[in-house]
């Protein structure tokens, strides 16, 4: 039902859409041809929602949203934690869930020819825009779009305080929503730019507010 009734506002909203039954269809669809958004729901027959997310994350930067009748925070985690982009509890609204498809789609947008953008550099880190490719002492690190996108926000505002709900609101477009969704990214982010994660050079946590870059 809610697959049905989501479909019909995005065709209504031009897309094109395409619902398949579980978990293995969509996998072996998206082998054929790669869609430019997933909106996948966590409780699938056979393989479950979170395995195939982990599944295309090995694969693909295709931005992904779960819908889920979970709403505790560590589901929220767990989702973001398999590479989704977007956590969203059911029920929900068709239009908020467009709105946060548009969302992704603008972050996920090749970037245009005619506007060519720095290489943004700190320390052993070089994060070239252009070409949307992470170095960390010349060493190429996979990063998804949003991961990408965050640690852009914060090269671009090194030494300043930014609370979860700003980098919501800049990095995710939303201006509302769980916050949950910036710790999880800050995190993996630490565990691919840091040498000890656990005690971060460039991503300090700011307590009682959020997080500074440390050039």
């Amino acid at each position: 039902m809610v697959a049905f009734i989501v479909s019909r506002y995005l065709l209504r909203e031009g897309f094109r859409v395409e619902t398949v039954p579980d978990a293995l269809t969509a996998l072996a669809r998206t082998a054929a041809e790669l869609p430019d958004v997933i909106v996948l729901d966590v409780s699938l027959p056979g393989l479950d929602g979170l395995e195939a997310c982990r599944r295309w994350r090995a694969d693909c930067d295709v931005p992904i949203i779960i819908v889920s009748g979970r709403g505790e925070e560590i589901d929220r985690v767990r989702g973001l934690d398999c590479g989704a982009d977007d956590y969203m509890t059911k029920p929900f609204s068709p239009r908020e869930l467009m709105a946060r498809i548009r969302s992704v789609l603008r972050r996920s947008a090749p970037l245009e020819a005619d506007r060519p953008l720095p290489v943004l550099e700190a320390g052993a880190i070089a994060l070239d825009q252009q070409a949307r490719v992470l170095t960390v002492a010349g060493r190429p690190v996979e990063a998804t779009a949003r991961e990408f996108d965050l640690l852009a926000f914060f090269l671009r505002h090194p030494g300043r305080a930014l609370d979860r709900a700003t980098l919501l609101r800049e990095v995710w477009g939303y201006s509302f929503g769980a916050t949950a969704t910036v710790t999880v990214h800050v995190r993996r982010l630490r565990e691919k730019i840091e040498q000890d994660p656990a005690a971060p050079r460039h991503i300090c946590t700011v307590w009682g507010i959020g997080y500074r870059f440390e050039p």
